[in-house]
């Protein structure tokens, strides 16, 4: 009995390794959506972009909100460039609010609000500033 319940944990333990091994990290997600991106691929690499994105990462969220805007790779649709963006800058990602500030400020997918739309900005200038001061590439 005692034999059979360690081969069962010895192979469990080494299918959930092999399980782990093939994810692959947002990072490699991340890399394999630049690829497309740079070989004008845009449905490969929104596809790409969401998969990181729903994990959570601003940068992927911010890149499939500017899939959504330009509808390169996918439908064009305001409302969800808008989501993506305001999921980006939620997370303080300088390069979402931006891009929030300016769906506001031209009224793209939401009522224009120059007030809102300078806001989102100056948070925007805040955290390049603030990046800049400690050499960060932004």
């Amino acid at each position: 009995m005692k034999k059979t319940v360690c081969i069962l944990w010895l192979l469990c333990t080494v299918l959930a390794s092999a399980i782990a091994q093939q994810t692959p990290t947002t990072a490699q997600i991340m890399s394999k959506a630049s690829e497309y991106w740079a070989k004008q691929d845009y449905t490969q690499a929104a596809s790409w972009y969401r998969k990181a994105a729903e994990r959570g990462d601003a940068t992927a969220q911010n890149c499939l909100g500017n899939c959504y805007f330009s509808g390169k790779g996918v439908d064009q649709s305001d409302m969800y460039a808008l989501a993506w963006y305001q999921r980006a800058a939620a997370q303080d990602n300088p390069d979402g609010m931006v891009n929030l500030g300016y769906c506001y400020y031209i009224g793209k997918g939401i009522a224009q609000d120059y007030d809102t739309a300078m806001s989102w900005l100056q948070k925007a200038k805040v955290l390049y500033t603030r990046a800049r001061k400690k050499g960060a590439d932004v």
